[in-house]
């Protein structure tokens, strides 16, 4: 049974839409944690919450070396706390540790009552 494993966890703190400051990156492991080295395998970055959305470059394949890094994955939606989880067809899933994402630079000023 395969299964992925953090190999290196996303920043833990951000801001919304902002790119996280370290990317993540997971390992294809056997049964008792011996890497799987075995290149072109898909793994797809997914958002843990449904009120959030990971976007970038959210599917990788393994290097040679059983390896996915990731880059340029920033997310989307509410403020809070939010995490990852990292899938693969027939591997066990993982989630990285939480994130603490913040609001981020306001896009636009939006008047709701005029003054009289």
């Amino acid at each position: 049974a395969h299964r992925l494993i953090m190999n290196r966890e996303p920043a833990t703190a951000g801001q919304i839409g902002g790119t996280l400051s370290i990317q993540p990156a997971v390992q294809l492991v056997d049964a008792f944690n011996n890497p799987i080295v075995q290149g072109g395998i898909r793994v797809e970055a997914r958002a843990a919450s449904s009120n959030q959305s990971v976007v970038g470059t959210t599917v990788v394949t393994t290097s040679s070396q059983g390896l996915a890094s990731f880059s340029g994955l920033r997310i989307t939606g509410t403020a809070g706390v939010a995490a990852i989880t990292f899938v693969s067809e027939g591997a066990e899933s993982v989630t990285s540790r939480n994130i603490t994402l913040t609001a981020g630079t306001p896009a636009k000023l939006v008047v709701l009552e005029q003054p009289s």
